[in-house]
């Protein structure tokens, strides 16, 4: 399942939303994902970053409150395909892990040598 709040994407299942983006200059960037989730067996949910099929990084989140995550990921310069995966969904003992997405943000490029 996966409503779109207007403000935020909400998954309630293992899955994914994805857009192209265009990356001017190959190099690393730091990505910012504003995220909240709800734990399942002590465990928040899990979001990897896949760009054009291959997993450059992932996302615990580790709290039920919306907050800023960070990874730093390397981004080749061109058009490609940005896919955020909710990858540990668990519904058991009335509880019921769950991703909320807010926003993406990149920066600080770090050009590639």
């Amino acid at each position: 399942f996966f409503s779109n709040k207007g403000s935020h994407a909400a998954m309630a299942c293992n899955g994914f939303i994805e857009t192209p983006i265009e990356v001017a200059v190959a190099g690393s960037y730091g990505m910012e994902l504003v995220a909240s989730g709800s734990p399942a067996a002590g465990v928040y949910p899990l979001v990897e970053v896949v760009l054009d099929d291959r997993t450059i990084g992932r996302v615990q989140l580790t709290s039920g409150g919306w907050r800023s995550y960070f990874v730093e990921v390397a981004l080749p310069a061109g058009k490609h395909n940005l896919r955020l995966v909710f990858v540990n969904d668990l519904n058991v003992g009335g509880e019921d892990r769950n991703v909320m997405l807010d926003k993406v943000t990149f920066y600080g490029e770090q050009p590639a040598d």
